[in-house]
């Protein structure tokens, strides 16, 4: 008795994380699609196949990447765009739906990795893009895909810089004097490298 109600116990604690964890716009997406039961019909088999297939055969590209496409609302398909990325760099992907409306575009970041792709970052249907500051040099993947039975026109950038501008802003940012012009009264001179 004491070993089925345990094993009740524990097999009630497993759901419980997923309770507390807050979806992602295209898995939130995903489970409206299955309560109406449209992950049963075939075009609800082929959005779900067109996102996992943008996961396990990614197109290569380098950064920076610029791109402008159209999603028919024919077919389910999903773009998957592979790149690599350096400790230290920051990810700017800028997105443009021209047809917002009818266009719910679900974008997600990936890092390669193990068994299965790593999600790192789910930008918000509509959102002009995000960036991402990589803490971990290696392998990414970008995921763009549609709603069910929506299409239309976007572009795509993909660029890269440095987590940390120059650490002087503004107009302090440049020299306060000239070579050779007086500091402090007088008690030392600007002669280029160290003060005197």
């Amino acid at each position: 008795m004491l070993l089925l109600l345990s094993g009740a116990l524990l097999a009630g604690c497993g759901p419980a994380r997923s309770v507390f964890k807050k979806d992602t716009p295209r898995a939130a997406y995903e489970r409206r699609l299955d309560k109406e039961d449209l992950d049963k019909t075939p075009e609800g088999r082929q959005w779900r196949a067109a996102g996992a297939a943008a996961l396990t055969a990614p197109v290569s590209i380098s950064l920076p990447y610029r791109h402008a496409g159209v999603f028919a609302t024919d077919k389910a398909r999903a773009v998957g765009l592979r790149f690599t990325a350096k400790q230290g760099q920051s990810l700017r992907i800028a997105l443009d739906d021209r047809d917002a409306a009818a266009l719910p575009l679900y974008a997600e970041l990936f890092r390669e990795g193990g068994p299965a792709p790593v999600l790192l970052h789910a930008a918000e249907p509509g959102a002009a893009g995000f960036r991402f500051d990589v803490e971990e040099a290696g392998t990414y993947v970008l995921r763009l895909q549609p709603g069910l039975r929506s299409g239309g026109r976007y572009s795509l950038s993909l660029g890269i810089g440095p987590t940390l501008a120059f650490p002087v802003a503004g107009p302090k940012a440049k020299a306060g004097s000239f070579w050779g012009a007086h500091r402090d009264g007088g008690a030392r001179r600007r002669r280029g490298g160290r003060p005197r």
